[in-house]
This record gives structure tokens, C-alpha cells and sequence, in this order.
């Protein structure tokens, strides 16, 4: 939260010395004319900087005041008639939020899974102590959250994508206990412009309130049409202008519509259709977005055979594009929310539509033929051993109660990961008859733990750590020369897997799959593994795609 520059008693004396003045203040540049002792000058200037700045500005290199923040007061089109009565106003709790700042922002535990929020004692402080919002009125929005007695908010929303337009100080005028600010909204595209005007309530206590923020529009976008736009073949194609009619690879540029501002040279909306006669390999699968629509899911190896748009405004690729299917297709889909279909499709049209930073593709499938090919046992092993089952209905399923799968973020270097992970993974590779009951301190009974060799041996089959690495855990004892950790897994809801494709390279495999369940949804993993000259492999990253 920026720091707020306490004023003494003399500055209250101060403002209720200038109330009587009719003519208006304004900032130091502008104040040289105006009747007032030297002392007093810096302290009506550091409160009026302070309100200015902590409604969320900030001053750039130039000392210019400039919109901090994408959820900032400033950025409202609309204004704030009343923030006494805008309590429940997602747009306030954003810019509470804002004032706040990430350095605010504390890890909670909320149901099944962590958040980063603002604690509930903080943001009702700041809300009540600059709007005069009452803690009562916030905790009936959806953005505040209590568990185990700790109170936390979440404000979260649409981010803006823009500039920090500058903030210029036309005016400010103060009234008895009252000041307001007249202010210039300059964004250098003249189209989001705005006259705005910011009213403050001087408290007793010598703090304020911010009583409202009113805007009135003065721009117009100022829009061009272009006859073309930059693309490039995959991540790493060569960088091309392309107007209708052009050829990029496999594709022909039949149809272009751009919209954008020319003086801040920024996007607005875009649509680029491209023909061909394209086949790809991927994998169908349900739109999260709709009931009736299915994604295609592009195998990486494919990417370098489509157009990328090449945008700051815009995500360059997604990687999947809806499929529109035209009626009575053969192999048209029909897949639950769990399953995942390899195929190769052919399209004949691809279309790339953004507006407002988001970016949709679409294509049109004359031709969907299933991909055949079994699972090879070698990867079917792999993905066993990691943690997987079939289970009672004959489907690839995460073990139940400790699988390394559970890990839905995934292990970056499968060698460092924590003594937690390796000794579930020992466990659901084992039985009780596999460990050997030994007096530890700290318990009062005998436990079963794991001996060390042995549990060292099973480790080092599947991954490239060491014994060092793994005695260096305070779940391994020295003395008693073995590993033990207190408690065990749950059983869990069922986590369904679908193997979609594997890639080799080099000495390195590659296993794509796709996980479901009712809690998580559906997830893209991939599982990297490492080929052993011996003929055995080695566990190298498990990383969401």
C-alpha cells in the first residue's frame, strides 16, 4: 500500500483557514500568486499529492502523474456516484485492492485449495478509512471469504491491457470541509480522453473520504483500415506482411478486417480467414465454453504448419480452435466431459478473431479419421509406474490414495523433488510386509518405516536423485538408518487418464496425456522420461501443458 504522508493538527487549522477564500487552489506550479506563508505551502500540497496518488496514480520519470494499476479508480469509464453506497460494487472492491497492493496480498486456505488474498482486517480498514464502507457491507459480496476463523477478499475480474494514460491537474477548489479536484484523462489515442471530476470529505479526525469520482468522455477513437497484417508460419517461421490473396505456406489470406487506433498504434478487434486444404494431427475434445461445441487440440509437432498472428495486443497461438462439423459427418464426435478422442482431421478454412486481448480460432473439418494406434507397452509402463491403475471398469486411472499424479502442478526435475512425493510413491508400490518396525524418537510406539537400502533401491530405479539428497530429508534417522513419515493418503474422488500421443527424441520420450476429474476438470500433462542404456528409464518432469 503507498505510504500515507500523516498531517498534523496544524494542517486541519490550515483548511479551515482557507475555506473562507473564493478563489480556487491549485497545485505549487500554479500557487505564486496566491497569499500564503511559506510553511504552509508544502503541507497543502503534500495532502492534495496524497489524495491524488492514493486513489491510484503514480508519478513517472517526469514527475507527471500517471494511472497506476490495472484495476485503478481512474480507469473507470463510468465514475462513482456514491462510494458510501458502492459497497458491493466489484469495481471499488478491484480498486481497494489496488491501493492495496501485491505486497498486501497473504496465502489463505479456502475449501481444497490455496489463494493469495488481502486479509479481511487490512481491506475493510482501507475501505472504511477512505470510503467510508462499512465491513458489514462487504462481507455480504462474493469476494469475501472466512474459513477457520480467518477472514480474507478476492477481488478478481477482467485486466486491462493498456497504457498508463497521464493524470493533469486542471483545478482544485476547497470548500469548508470539502475538496474537488478537476481533472484531465489524457490517453495519447484521444479515444478513451475524459474530463473527470474528484470529490474529497475532510474528516474531524484529519483524514478524508473519497466521496465520489464523476467522468465525462471528450474523445472519439480515431480508427484506420489496413489492407494487412503480420504473420509467420509456428513460433520460429519467418516474419511476413500479408494482404488477401497471399500466401503463407499451406494457407491462402482470403479475407482481412482490421480495426485500430492509429495514434496509439493499438489493435482494436482483428479477423483473418486463411483456405487450404490442411491435414493435422491432434486430439477432439469438449469445449469447456459450451455444451455443443468440441475443440481440436493441435500436436506441437503440427504448430509450425499454422499461420501465428504476430500482435503485442494479442496471443500470438492458442494451440486448439473450435471445430465447426458440418452435418452427418463421419466420426463426428460424441464424447463426455472425461474422454478425449486422437485423430487426424482435415480443415479447408481457419479463422483467427480477437477483440479485447482475447483471441478465438475456428475452423471448418471436412474430415475426422480416429487415430488407431495402441498405447506401446513400454509407455504403458511408464505410465503405470508413475502412479497409475486400471481400475474396476478396465480404465486408466491415477492410483488411488498416493499417486504422483495428485500433483496437479506438476514436478519441474522429477530427481529434486520433496521426501513427501518419493516416499508416497514407495508406498503405493508397496505393502506393509515391506517395512520394518523400529523405536523412533519422538513417538511413543513403534512405527513402521522403510529401511534405508531398500528404500534408496527403489528410488534410484526410476529416478536420477541421490542418496545424499535423500538423507539430507529430517524423515530420514541416522541412527536407525531408515525413512519414516507420519500419516498416509485419502482415497480421493476418481482421476481418469487418457493417453493422447508420445513424442521420442534423442534419448527422451515425451507422453502426452489428458486427466480428468469431477474436482479439477480436465488437465494437459506431460510426462518426460528418460531411456537408460541398461534398458530401464529414469522419471524426468511431470508438467501441466
Amino acid at each position: 500500500m503507498k505510504k500515507i504522508i500523516a498531517f498534523s493538527a496544524a494542517v486541519i487549522m490550515l483548511l479551515s483557514f482557507t475555506a473562507c477564500e473564493e478563489k480556487p487552489h491549485v497545485l505549487s506550479e500554479d500557487i505564486s500568486d496566491l497569499e500564503v506563508s511559506e510553511p504552509e505551502k508544502p503541507d497543502k500540497d503534500a495532502l492534495y499529492e496524497e489524495i491524488i496518488l492514493n486513489f491510484g496514480a503514480r508519478k513517472d520519470e517526469d514527475e507527471k502523474y500517471r494511472v497506476e494499476g490495472d484495476f485503478s479508480f481512474y480507469r473507470s469509464e463510468s465514475g462513482y456516484e456514491n462510494f458510501h453506497n458502492f459497497g458491493m460494487d466489484d469495481d471499488v472492491l478491484y480498486g481497494i485492492g489496488s491501493m492495496l497492493g501485491e505486497e498486501e496480498l497473504k496465502e489463505f486456505t479456502v475449501g481444497n485449495g490455496k489463494i493469495e488474498a488481502f486479509p479481511g482486517d487490512i481491506f475493510e480498514e482501507t475501505a472504511y478509512r477512505y470510503f467510508g464502507i462499512s465491513a458489514k457491507a462487504l462481507r455480504n459480496t462474493i469476494h469475501y471469504c472466512e474459513e477457520n476463523g480467518e477472514g480474507c477478499y478476492y477481488p478478481f475480474g477482467m485486466v486491462y491491457n493498456e497504457e498508463d494514460p497521464e493524470i493533469i491537474v486542471e483545478n482544485i477548489i476547497e470548500n469548508e470541509d470539502a475538496i474537488t479536484f478537476y481533472l484531465n484523462i489524457d490517453y495519447k489515442n484521444n479515444a478513451n480522453d475524459a474530463f473527470a471530476v474528484l470529490s474529497v470529505k475532510l474528516l474531524p479526525d484529519g483524514g478524508y473520504n473519497y466521496v465520489s469520482y464523476s467522468v465525462e468522455k471528450t474523445g472519439e477513437p480515431e480508427q484506420e483500415e489496413t489492407d494487412s497484417m503480420t504473420f509467420k508460419l509456428g513460433s520460429k517461421g519467418e516474419t511476413v506482411e500479408l494482404s488477401p490473396n497471399d500466401s503463407l505456406g499451406e494457407w491462402v489470406l482470403i479475407k482481412l478486417d482490421v480495426d485500430y487506433y492509429s495514434e496509439a498504434n493499438m489493435t482494436d478487434s482483428l479477423d483473418a480467414e486463411f483456405s487450404g486444404n490442411v491435414e493435422l494431427k491432434g486430439h477432439i475434445e469438449r469445449n469447456v465454453m459450451s455444451e455443443y461445441a468440441y475443440d481440436f487440440v493441435i500436436d506441437k509437432s503440427e504448430y509450425d504448419r499454422m499461420p501465428w498472428l504476430v500482435s503485442d495486443e494479442f496471443k500470438a497461438f492458442r494451440g486448439r480452435f473450435i471445430m465447426d462439423i458440418p452435418e452427418g459427418l463421419e466420426n463426428t464426435p460424441n464424447l463426455d466431459w472425461d474422454e478425449v478422442l486422437p485423430c487426424k482431421i482435415t480443415i479447408v478454412n481457419y479463422r483467427i478473431s480477437c477483440a479485447y486481448t482475447e483471441t478465438a480460432d475456428t475452423a471448418d473439418v471436412i474430415k475426422i479419421e480416429p487415430l488407431s494406434e495402441e498405447m506401446p507397452a513400454l509407455y504403458e509402463d511408464m505410465i503405470l509406474n508413475f502412479g497409475a491403475e486400471y481400475n474396476h471398469e478396465g480404465k486408466l486411472s491415477v492410483k488411488k490414495g498416493l499417486s504422483l499424479y495428485n500433483n496437479r502442478e506438476g514436478y519441474m526435475d522429477c530427481s529434486l523433488m520433496g521426501m513427501g512425493s518419493y516416499y508416497s510413491w514407495v508406498m503405493s508400490r508397496t505393502s506393509t510386509e515391506d517395512r520394518i518396525e523400529v523405536e523412533l524418537p519422538g513417538f511413543a510406539v513403534k512405527v513402521y518405516a522403510y529401511d534405508a537400502e531398500f528404500f534408496e533401491k527403489m528410488v534410484f530405479e526410476y529416478f536420477g536423485t541421490s542418496a545424499e539428497y535423500l538423507r539430507k530429508s529430517e524423515y530420514y534417522y541416522p541412527n536407525q538408518n531408515c525413512y519414516f513419515i507420519d500419516g498416509h493418503g485419502g482415497i480421493g474422488d476418481t482421476t481418469y487418464i487418457t493417453y493422447l500421443f508420445a513424442e521420442e527424441k534423442d534419448d527422451r520420450v515425451i507422453i502426452y496425456l489428458s486427466l480428468y476429474d469431477s474436482y479439477y476438470g480436465a488437465g494437459k500433462y506431460a510426462l518426460t522420461v528418460k531411456l537408460l542404456p541398461d534398458g530401464g528409464y529414469n522419471y524426468i518432469s511431470y508438467l501441466p501443458e
